[in-house]
């Protein structure tokens, strides 16, 4: 895909790849060391040299998004909120 094409290119290009969602170069690159945390058995180290970032926390930020462990818990509060009695 040429990422500097005009945005009605992009998106045609999308659609013969079979991508519904508009994605952007940062989506693809994310989308990568996301699948790179998959495939290498979470080795930060690897996805960190990888991806280039200085910081191993920045990785550990992807791995909680793929695994939306903000999102289960989120939740699980919700519920439990939820289930107070009044006062």
């Amino acid at each position: 895909m040429n990422l500097n094409c005009g945005s009605g290119q992009k998106k045609r290009n999308n659609i013969a790849a079979g991508i519904s969602k508009h994605m952007t170069p940062h989506k693809i690159r994310h989308s990568g060391i996301t699948d790179s945390l998959e495939v290498s058995n979470e080795d930060y180290r690897k996805v960190q040299s990888l991806s280039r970032h200085a910081d191993p926390r920045t990785v550990m930020i992807y791995d909680d998004n793929r695994k939306q462990y903000q999102a289960e818990l989120s939740s699980k509060l919700a519920q439990r909120v939820g289930k107070r009695k009044s006062s």
